[in-house]
This record gives C-alpha cells, sequence and structure tokens, in this order.
C-alpha cells in the first residue's frame, strides 16, 4: 500500500509539473513551483521523484539550471552522489556552497580522494573557499593519512585570513593532526583559540586516545576544568576509553560519578563506555549493574558485555547473556556472533556452536571475516576438522585470521602435514605470516613430531623483521624436547633475547618425561629464578625425580612445597546435554 501510495504521487507530480509549465503564466511561478515539489521529494528521500521533476523540466524546456543548486542539493540529500556530480559539472557557475555541498558529501561517503580533486579543481577555478571547505578537506586528508598537502590547506586557510578561532573548523584542524600522529601541532592549534569549548577539547582528547597517550588525555580533563568548560557524552565517553587502555578503574569510577551527577548516565554511548571500562578493568560485576539498569540496550551494549564476559573467562555467562539477547528480539551482528563463537571455543562446546553456525547462515553472517574466522576456529578447538575446513573453503575470500584460524586448527589437533601445507600455500598466495601464524605452525610441527620443519620455520622467523618472540621459542623448546634434543632445547633458550619462565617450565616438562633428573633440576633453576613459588614447577621437578627414583630429590621438592604453601589447583568441566557442569568449590 505504502509503495502504491508513493507511486501514485509521483505520477501526480508528473503530472503537476507538465500542467504547470505548459500554462503556467510566468518561469518564476514554475520555479517555485518545481522548488517546492523538490522541496517535497526531499522530505520523502525520493530519488525517483527529483529524477521525475529533473526530466520533466528538461521536457518542458524549463531553464532547468536556474535551479541547478536545489537540484544538487536534492539528489544529494537523497543519497544519488553521482547525479548530483553530474548536475554540478553541467551547472556555468556555481556558488561556494554548491562546492561545499559536494566535497561536504564525497566525505561523508568515504570518497576522500573526489573531495580532495574536488578542492583542487577549486584553486584552478580561483574560487575561494571557506570554513566549510576546510572543516571538510581537513577530515579528508586525516582519511587519506596526507599530511603534507593538510599542512598546505591549513597555511592555505590562514593567507585568506579565514578566522581560525571558528571552533567547528578548529576541531577539524585538531582532528586531523592528531590522526596524523602530530599532536604537537594539535596542541598548538588549541592554544591559539582563546575563547576554548568542549567540541574543541573533546577533539583533542579523541586525538590522545587514538594515539596512544591515553593519560595525556585524561590531562585535558583537568584543563577543562580549570577553563570551565563542562565536558559533554562524547567527552566522558572518550575519557572513559582512556581509563579502560590503562585500567584506572579508580578514575573510571570518578567519571561514573561525574556523568550521573549530570543526569548523562542513561545516554546509551556514556553506558557502553562504562561497560567496556570496568569489564576491561576486571570489575566484571561493576559492568554486569550498569547492564542490568539499562532500558532497552542496544546491539552494541549487548555485545560489549558478552566480550566482557568473555574476555575475564565467563563463557558460560557470555553464552546464557547472548541467548537473553535473542529472546529479547535483539538481533546480533558480525561482531556480537565471533564473540559467542569465541566462548563456545574455549568451552568446546561443539553443539552449540553449531546452533550458532545456523543462525549465522540464517542472518547471512557465515561468509563475514570476522564470523568465518571465528566458526573455523571454533570448529578446529571443538575437534571438528573437517566442517573447520569446510567453513574455510566457503568464505569468499580468506584472510590472514581465518588462514592463521585453520592453521591452528590443524595444530591443536594434530593434523601437523596439512598445517605446513596450508602454511607454504599462504605464503605463495601472497599472504604475509604473522607471529600467530608462526605460533600455529611450529605448534603443528611440535604435535607431529615434524622437526626439520619446525627448525625450517623457525629459521624463517629468525631472520624476520620482528624475529622470534617467547611464544615462538617456547613451541620450538617443545619441539626439541619432545625429540628429545634436551640439550639443543636447553641451548636455544640461553639464545633467546628475554628469559621467561615458560621457556623454562617447557624444558622441565621434557626432562621429566624422558628422564632427565640432572636436566630437570637446570631447568627447574631457571625457573625458582624468575618465579620462586611456582607450584606447578616444583610438581613436575618432584615427579622428574620419582621417574628417576631418585627419592631424595622427591623428598626435598615436597618439603620445599609445604614451607611455602603451595598447592597445585585443578579444576575440569563436561558437557552433558548441551550443559556444562564443573565440579563445585572450583
Amino acid at each position: 500500500m505504502r509503495s502504491f501510495v508513493r507511486k501514485r504521487h509521483l505520477n501526480h507530480l508528473q503530472v503537476s509539473v507538465t500542467t504547470r509549465t505548459q500554462y503556467g503564466s510566468a518561469v518564476e511561478e514554475a520555479t517555485d513551483y518545481y522548488a517546492l515539489l523538490l522541496r517535497r521529494c526531499v522530505a520523502e528521500k525520493s530519488t525517483t521523484g527529483v529524477r521525475i521533476i529533473h526530466h520533466q523540466m528538461k521536457e518542458s524546456g524549463f531553464p532547468h539550471l536556474t535551479l541547478s543548486v536545489k537540484l544538487v542539493d536534492a539528489y544529494l540529500k537523497c543519497g544519488s552522489i553521482n547525479e548530483a556530480r553530474d548536475m554540478f559539472d553541467e551547472m556555468p557557475r556555481r556558488h561556494i556552497v554548491t562546492w561545499n555541498s559536494m566535497i561536504s558529501a564525497y566525505v561523508r561517503e568515504k570518497k576522500s580522494e573526489e573531495a580532495v580533486r574536488l578542492y583542487r579543481r577549486m584553486i584552478m577555478e580561483s574560487v575561494a573557499a571557506d570554513e566549510f571547505t576546510f572543516s571538510s578537506l581537513f577530515k579528508a586528508f586525516s582519511h587519506l593519512g596526507i599530511l603534507r598537502d593538510g599542512r598546505a590547506a591549513h597555511a592555505r586557510m590562514v593567507m585568506l585570513g579565514l578566522d581560525v578561532q571558528n571552533a567547528f573548523v578548529g576541531s577539524a584542524l585538531v582532528d586531523m593532526y592528531a590522526k596524523l600522529g602530530r599532536l604537537h601541532d594539535a596542541r598548538a592549534v588549541v592554544s591559539r583559540f582563546d575563547k576554548k569549548d568542549v567540541v574543541l577539547m573533546t577533539a583533542l582528547i579523541v586525538g590522545f586516545i587514538q594515539s596512544g597517550q591515553d593519560s595525556k588525555a585524561l590531562e585535558v580533563l583537568g584543563e577543562m576544568s580549570s577553563h570551565g568548560i563542562e565536558p559533554n557524552e562524547v567527552t566522558f565517553s572518550s575519557l572513559l576509553i582512556a581509563c579502560r587502555n590503562l585500567k584506572h578503574f579508580s578514575q573510571g569510577k570518578a567519571i561514573h560519578g561525574a556523568i550521573i551527577r549530570r543526569g548523562l548516565d542513561s545516554a546509551k554511548e556514556s553506558r557502553n563506555s562504562l561497560l567496556s571500562m570496568y569489564s576491561k578493568c576486571g570489575l566484571i560485576n561493576d559492568s554486569v549493574r550498569v547492564f542490568r539498569t539499562t532500558v532497552r540496550p542496544n546491539v552494541v551494549m549487548w555485545t560489549t558485555m558478552i566480550t566482557g564476559f568473555v574476555d575475564n573467562g565467563l563463557h558460560e555467562s557470555a553464552l546464557a547473556l547472548f541467548r537473553d539477547m535473542l529472546r529479547c528480539n535483539s538481533s546480533p551482528n558480525a561482531f556480537t556472533l565471533s564473540m559467542v563463537l569465541r566462548a563456545c571455543s574455549s568451552l568446546a562446546l561443539s553443539r552449540q556452536g553449531r546452533q550458532i553456525h545456523a543462525h549465522c547462515s540464517k542472518a547471512g553472517l557465515d561468509t563475514n571475516q570476522y564470523v568465518g574466522a571465528a566458526l573455523v576456529d571454533m570448529y578446529g578447538k571443538c575437534g571438528c576438522v573437517g566442517m573447520a575446513r569446510l567453513t574455510f573453503n566457503a568464505l569468499a575470500s580468506p584472510d590472514l585470521v581465518s588462514m592463521n584460524s585453520m592453521i591452528n586448527g590443524y595444530a591443536y589437533n594434530g593434523f601437523g602435514r596439512e598445517a605446513i601445507e596450508l602454511f607454504n600455500r599462504m605464503r605463495n598466495l601472497g599472504f604475509t605470516p604473522n607471529g600467530a601464524t608462526f605460533t600455529s605452525a611450529l605448534s603443528a610441527c611440535s604435535n607431529a613430531g615434524l622437526l626439520e620443519e619446525g627448525r625450517r620455520i623457525f629459521t624463517t622467523l629468525e631472520s624476520s623483521e620482528s624475529g622470534p618472540s617467547v611464544t615462538h621459542y617456547a613451541c620450538m623448546v617443545d619441539l626439541l624436547g619432545r625429540a628429545g634434543r634436551l640439550e639443543e632445547a636447553e641451548s636455544l633458550i640461553a639464545q633467546a633475547k628475554q628469559r621467561d619462565v615458560v621457556l623454562w617450565r617447557t624444558l622441565l616438562s621434557a626432562c621429566k618425561v624422558h628422564g632427565d633428573a640432572e636436566g630437570a633440576r637446570r631447568a627447574a633453576h631457571g625457573v625458582f629464578e624468575l618465579d620462586a613459588g611456582d607450584g606447578a614447577s616444583r610438581v613436575l621437578l618432584s615427579n622428574a625425580y620419582a621417574f628417576a627414583r631418585r627419592w631424595e630429590g622427591v623428598i626435598e621438592a615436597k618439603r620445599t612445597m609445604r614451607g611455602l604453601g603451595l598447592k597445585e589447583a585443578a579444576m575440569s568441566w563436561v558437557e552433558v546435554g548441551g550443559e556444562v557442569h564443573a565440579p563445585e568449590g572450583t
């Protein structure tokens, strides 16, 4: 019914336009009428209506260029940037407002290259830009990462004598310099303002956060207070992100109090930042309290809360909240689904993972790069390697993350040769392996006993720009340890740039398996130099002595553990009927 009414209305517009242009007494009257019809089309967001009116102008011989500015504006407001550009290019003379509209639209549509090209054309045609032109341009340069051209535009603005005190332009300029890593320049722009406002200062805060200088972002709050500037919702949300990154929960709680005092606690953006801040600081109960007092949480808030549970190891709670989300008829997005699949991966819940896979397929998100990689990872960690490979093969364009997930799935389940085959194939396809790729490949070699392949991969890693990390050394020590090359493994630890408990503990475990009590003693000594209270390593040392029948060593190791008050804790769980059960008290 709605589409029929709209179609009938457009037909009426067509007849009305034809009638008025044929029998109207003056061009001025027709101009006013066309302008009225264009406004109606804009109100209805009807590109088709604008096209009909534009066509009728031409067909009736009406001088349509007299309404070119309104036609460009109508096409842009109805979302048809290409038709707006065609109309723009037809214009014999263009007002600065029209130039600005086109440039702003290109920036908004993330077509910054076209916006910059149009600006350069302005210069060639000797059109003087104004503050609105530059505010859009600065956004375009920050999107493109072009510092030199951004500086040149800034200089041109000053040469034209435009007012740098305009907060709208100033915030765009601060944002550009901040995103291009020029925080000193961003600071200089702010310092030149006689009267600073919340928009300008918030832009500086966001700039500091985006460049990883969260402490300086929090310092700006003090400056705002000294200037009598009241933070708004965006300011508070940004500051909470800084607190989250720094894990400054005490300052985050103080900001939460300020939000409540100013009556901004019901704002969705502030609440989402609070959820993220509390969960990242490990205060998951505070996150839950904020979430439970939220009226009709949106998909971002549901996702943030689920992510908080997953990041804090509360995978069952994440799955329960996901079920609540579906019961509330809130549609999960790709990121929500990828996080829930992570929870299934951690608990190895293949049945629930398959159900979520079905949900992904119904929503058309199963080939999304984030969801696809999470599905591959989930199936791999649940031992369903065949399903992991089928899901991987169904991805339209596998990326590095999905490649890593598949290699890790093979490694996790002992398919070492398949993992190395895919590792070699990804390099042939032009993918550059990252740290996670090498970790999975080395783990695959370790699990399958592929010593020479592992050595080759580790040598490649050593010659790379980043070099091997502690995790890579641990994988290689594990590989050598399983192969019984204990002396070589110990020598490798000595070569590592950074000594780590994990390396010595890995060697200690290998020595225990191979009955090398003396090697176990040296490895344990390496652990205890770094962490004297490592109970797990003392248990391993005791077991190594017992395996070699060195009972005096066993007695000494247990005596030391009792003296330090150490106890090895463990927990297991089992899935029965789709429910996860763990022993009470764990």
